[in-house]
């Protein structure tokens, strides 16, 4: 029996910023020329809709970002970690740095490539804070892949217009594109979910056994459900707050490189996530005390 979702009131002030005062959202990121178009449309959404703390890990062999462009991403942390020569991003590294690095109670671990309404993150924040649920995924678990219109000269360019990127906006595009939409996710399990940084801590943060990506999404919300932690949202049938909130990809196909669209270690990350899948609470919590980039870690 899930706890009951008590009422809370949501700031429908359009002429104000949502305040995420106690929230940093995150986002680990390896660049493109396209990829960083979509990121900085992103920014933008995030810089136009809250006052809140963004924070950017980008692992690569040399920067691609350049956040100085724009007086409006002055107050944006973006740190770079250095890559070897052809090394695949570390996605899951890159994000333990980011949860270490940052000093809010609550963490939106972030994809740089998706956008939601306003209110799903101001929703999230606020439960968990109130501390009704530990893991949300402040969504209905369905993804629109939005082709074209953010990436490359299409039927529409978006990445040229000078209008905000919100999710009215993106409606207004579907509504009248609809032939360069489809519905990627109908269960997503990521692309933007909020924790509160303990938490996240306490169990472990991200699994750096899967290497790069792929599959880390279910790990991780296998393995915070078996620990016991309360998680709502995206997917699950009793999701009533985040029922209505699709998240929305910017399609970047003509430009996802071998590291998108290649790991060679896809086996062996489905072997450490179904490794957790047949593990009990107390084994999982055997498996993450042996977890060295815990060690040394304290929470702020």
């Amino acid at each position: 029996m899930r706890p009951r979702v008590s009422k809370y009131s949501i700031s429908k002030n359009t002429k104000q910023k949502i305040k995420l005062l106690n929230s940093t959202i995150i986002i680990p990121y390896r660049g493109s020329a396209i990829r960083n178009r979509i990121l900085y449309r992103i920014l933008d959404s995030l810089v136009f809709n809250f006052k809140t703390n963004i924070f950017i890990a980008e692992h690569d062999v040399k920067t691609t970002l350049n956040l100085k462009q724009k007086s409006r991403w002055k107050n944006i942390r973006h740190d770079f970690i250095q890559a070897k020569p052809n090394e695949l991003f570390d996605r899951t590294g890159t994000l333990n740095y980011l949860i270490k690095n940052s000093n809010t109670d609550i963490v939106f671990n972030h994809d740089a490539d998706i956008v939601i309404h306003p209110y799903a993150y101001q929703h999230a924040e606020k439960l968990l804070l109130r501390k009704q649920f530990d893991f949300i995924m402040p969504h209905n678990g369905m993804g629109w892949n939005v082709k074209h219109s953010f990436s490359y000269p299409g039927d529409i360019n978006l990445m040229n217009t000078t209008k905000k990127v919100t999710l009215e906006f993106i409606n207004s595009v579907i509504k009248k594109n609809n032939k360069i939409i489809d519905l990627r996710w109908r269960a997503a399990r990521g692309g933007i979910i909020a924790i509160r940084r303990s938490d996240y801590i306490a169990a472990g943060m991200e699994n750096q056994n899967i290497i790069s990506w792929g599959f880390e999404d279910f790990e991780r919300l296998h393995r915070f459900e078996t620990l016991g932690y309360k998680v709502y949202g995206g997917f699950l049938s009793d999701n009533k707050i985040f029922k209505k909130y699709y998240m929305y990809h910017y399609d970047h196909n003509l430009d996802r490189g071998a590291n998108s669209t290649a790991n060679p270690h896809k086996k062996s990350n489905e072997a450490v996530y179904n490794k957790i899948k047949n593990m009990n609470k107390d084994q999982i919590l055997k498996e993450i005390a042996t977890w060295h980039w815990l060690r040394n870690i304290g929470v702020k």
